[in-house]
């Protein structure tokens, strides 16, 4: 459910104000908009910025900004302090208004990066209808459309991490199994060695990596599973 505010506000003015409050060091602060804290640094804002306001696949141009904000749909859920964003509207050929948001050129799940260099500006509607496909196949089935960017259609970190996080799921959970069973079954051997030496400090701290190393595979094939992985990149 999205909560909207009556007030328009021009493309130019909303764009004035996130020129005049950018900060790539405090990407998260608030700035004040005509009463209301707004953040003026995101992916959306800044492939607006640079790659214009009208959609690439049909030419719809936007035309304004409204503040919004999403709200829980259970009122025990209800926020009544969630912060506003701007979003972007215009008007499209049957008169309707209609949304308008950062598209991956060639889609995350393609292997495609979030970053401004794989986006462009596109309304919902065709947004929804591309989808995943790669810009070359949404062409072809669409030759009336403007020409999308091609992008770098060749397979990235995040298509080839998709294809094989199940093996490396499975490597880091074994490896917690196999280096338990084998570290347990040493230390069980050295506590029973009668060779006049004194083990025991030696088999606490053995015990100690045991349970970080324990600690950081699980941790790792984790946040596998839920697709937490982060392509190294330096900013």
């Amino acid at each position: 459910m999205v909560e909207r505010k009556d007030k328009k506000y021009s493309i130019e003015s909303v764009f004035k104000f996130i020129k005049d409050n950018f900060d790539r060091n405090e990407p998260k602060k608030r700035y004040d908009f005509d009463g209301d804290m707004m953040k003026p640094q995101s992916v959306r804002y800044d492939t607006f910025m640079s790659k214009g306001v009208v959609c690439v696949a049909c030419g719809c141009k936007a035309q304004y900004f409204y503040k919004e904000r999403n709200q829980a749909r259970r009122k025990k859920n209800h926020n009544p302090n969630e912060p506003y964003h701007f979003n972007m509207y215009g008007i499209d050929s049957n008169g309707d208004e209609v949304l308008f948001t950062k598209d991956h050129i060639i889609p995350s799940a393609r292997g495609g990066s979030d970053g401004v260099g794989n986006m462009v500006t596109m309304c919902q509607t065709c947004n929804t209808e591309k989808g995943k496909t790669l810009p070359a196949q949404w062409q072809d089935e669409h030759p009336n459309a403007q020409q999308l960017p091609k992008g770098n259609e060749k397979p990235k970190y995040a298509k080839i991490m998709t294809e094989h996080r199940q093996k490396l799921v499975d490597g880091f959970e074994i490896g917690v199994m196999g280096v338990t069973s084998y570290m347990t079954d040493y230390l069980t051997h050295l506590s029973n060695t009668d060779d006049g030496n004194d083990y025991s400090e030696f088999i606490e701290s053995v015990q100690y990596m045991i349970t970080n190393s324990e600690h950081a595979m699980s941790v790792i094939a984790n946040k596998l599973k839920n697709g937490e992985h982060n392509e190294h990149s330096s900013e």
